[in-house]
């Protein structure tokens, strides 16, 4: 499937909600937008907020957990701009 795709994604925005030693939650507004398709398949550009759930690993912060705020899901045109 990833070979049909050619994504681009970019973070729009990024909101510390907490953060300790162990763990942290940030919230992101991402924008998707497909730069290449293989023929037959479409995708909806878009941007959408996130809350990541963060734990520290070998003293990085990795991802863990990802919850998708599906309401706030905005389809974008090929510049980013809401489609209306």
């Amino acid at each position: 499937m990833l070979n049909n795709y050619d994504m681009d994604y970019a973070i729009l925005d990024l909101s510390v909600q907490s953060i300790s030693h162990e763990e942290a939650e940030v919230e992101i507004i991402q924008q998707s937008i497909a730069t290449e398709l293989a023929e037959v398949y479409e995708y909806n550009n878009n941007q959408v907020k996130a809350i990541h759930q963060l734990v520290v690993e070998e003293s990085e912060y990795m991802i863990s957990v990802t919850e998708t705020l599906t309401d706030t899901i905005v389809q974008v045109e090929q510049n980013g701009n809401p489609i209306q």
